[in-house]
């Protein structure tokens, strides 16, 4: 009996080992967001404004992804709304933020883990418009 403790103890730190590292690879899961779940205008606008390149990390170690298209992040849709909603004010983004839209992507091809994320979720990365992390292990990616 005094072989037990000799070698249970190496055991259990090899298990803890093996669940450590198979929870550090773990795929995030991932859904898709109804119609209407973007944030509100405003803080999306502040969000677009400005390339945070930590969210690309945070998509590579990400727990959970949630998918909103753009085009229906906002209620209405963008043919029908008048200028100043918050749809209309969405697709403008577009073309003011164009250049963090560039600097995302760029910054997301030379990920490979991130690139990995989207390419098993069926996201080309030309797709993208956004990442929003809560920091926490949470993202949501704004598609086109």
């Amino acid at each position: 009996m005094t072989h037990f403790p000799k070698i249970a103890t190496p055991a259990v730190a090899a298990l803890a080992l093996i669940i450590s590292a198979s929870a550090a690879f773990a795929t995030p899961t991932v859904t898709i967001a109804k119609p209407g779940s973007g944030m509100p205008i405003d803080d999306f606008k502040s969000q677009m404004a400005a390339f945070n390149p930590s969210e690309v990390s945070d998509l590579a170690n990400a727990k959970t992804i949630t998918v909103i298209k753009y085009d229906t992040a906002w209620t209405g849709s963008p043919k029908a709304d008048k200028p100043g909603t918050d749809n209309m004010q969405a697709m403008q983004l577009l073309t003011v933020d164009a250049s963090q839209i560039d600097q995302l992507r760029a910054a997301i091809k030379a990920n490979t883990a991130a690139t990995k994320v989207l390419s098993e979720n069926n996201i080309a990365v030309s797709n993208l418009v956004d990442i929003v992390s809560d920091g926490a292990g949470n993202v949501s990616l704004y598609v086109s």
